[in-house]
């Protein structure tokens, strides 16, 4: 959770998943940054592969939170995938656009108004 000048105000476990998924929803993932008051969020997790490849599922929950987020104005900077040797940023991959254009949902991201998936 960041503060309007991108200073880190704290950081919060939201689930454990099992060997392959963790069931995450928007609703756990924002509760928590309403209540810090945050302005903003970098989502992190780990694979346990060691993979720091994002999966579909990865991509398609980015998308919903990215979503959410814009929606109630905390801005979701990256979601930063972990492995082992390494992480991966979904947003150095495109998954994210600027914040100050309109957004829609598509199957692999989030898209800007008027772009095309594929």
């Amino acid at each position: 959770m960041l503060n309007t000048r991108r200073q880190i105000k704290g950081h919060y476990l939201v689930g454990i998943g099992g060997v392959d998924r963790v069931l995450t929803h928007p609703r756990e993932v924002y509760r928590l940054a309403i209540a810090a008051c945050a302005s903003a969020l970098v989502l992190v997790h780990n694979h346990p592969s060691g993979d720091p490849s994002p999966s579909d599922q990865d991509v398609a929950t980015t998308a919903i939170l990215i979503a959410c987020g814009l929606f109630i104005k905390i801005d979701p900077l990256d979601s930063i995938v972990i492995g082992d040797p390494g992480f991966t940023s979904m947003r150095a991959l495109g998954y994210f656009v600027g914040n100050d254009d309109y957004y829609k949902i598509g199957q692999r991201g989030v898209l800007k108004e008027g772009e095309q998936e594929g």
